[in-house]
Order: structure tokens, then sequence, then C-alpha cells
């Protein structure tokens, strides 16, 4: 579980990634986030939206009785 949980985080685009980890992983706020990758909070926002929607659909995709709460 926890390699595929990993290869789908590798297979997101690297601005997505990075954002992802920064944020979800590490803990940094959105705005330090910013900072770190020398983009803006707006970016960082938008990059965190799209990497969360992308993990959803792929374990969406593998794991179909997976419910959203």
């Amino acid at each position: 579980l926890a390699e595929l949980l990993h290869a789908f985080f590798k297979d997101l685009p690297r601005r997505q990634r990075e954002v992802f980890d920064l944020v979800e992983l590490q803990g940094v706020s959105a705005t330090e986030a910013a900072q770190i990758l020398g983009i803006r909070p707006t970016s960082v926002r938008g990059n965190l939206f799209k990497a969360r929607r992308n993990l959803r659909r792929r374990i969406l995709a593998t794991w179909p009785d997976v419910r959203e709460h």
C-alpha cells in the first residue's frame, strides 16, 4: 500500500509534488512554501489543489470502494 501511494506521489508533476510535500507532509504554510519555492502563495494553493485532486483520482481509480468524507 505504501509503495503504491508513494508511486502516485512520484507521478505528480514536479511542482505539485514539491508543494504537496512542503504543505501536507512537512506542515509548512502556503506563504512559507511560496518563499521556499520562489512562487506566489496563490500558485502554492493552486498546485496543492491540483495535487490533492490528482492523488484523489488515482486512489479512487485503484480502490473504487474508498469513500470520501
